[in-house]
């Protein structure tokens, strides 16, 4: 039996995963210049990726909806998959 977590899938996971190093760059933009990775790049990446999808055009929104409905359908690719379930795994728990 396979183990199925049904998340639903934002446009946001989309353009995250396809402008990566574009909203991580702003991140550390908005960050000050921090380095990617550090805990203020980090606390940028929400915003960051709101305003770099206020800014795509409408036809990169277009494609990043439909990319989004094929993930819906036919599952995240593999390496999101596994960032999900690392993430997950060695989150901070709180007692």
């Amino acid at each position: 039996m396979d183990l199925v977590l049904n998340k639903k899938v934002t446009l946001g996971d989309v353009i995250g995963r396809e402008y990566k190093s574009e909203v991580n760059a702003l991140a550390c933009k908005m960050a000050g210049g921090a380095n990617s990775g550090l805990k203020e790049a980090f606390g940028n990446y929400k915003k960051a990726l709101k305003t770099f999808m206020d800014n795509l055009t409408e036809e990169a929104k277009a494609a990043a909806e439909v990319e989004r409905k094929r993930w819906e359908t036919e599952g995240k690719p593999e390496e999101v998959k596994i960032r999900s379930v690392i993430n997950v795994s060695f989150a901070p728990r709180s007692n």
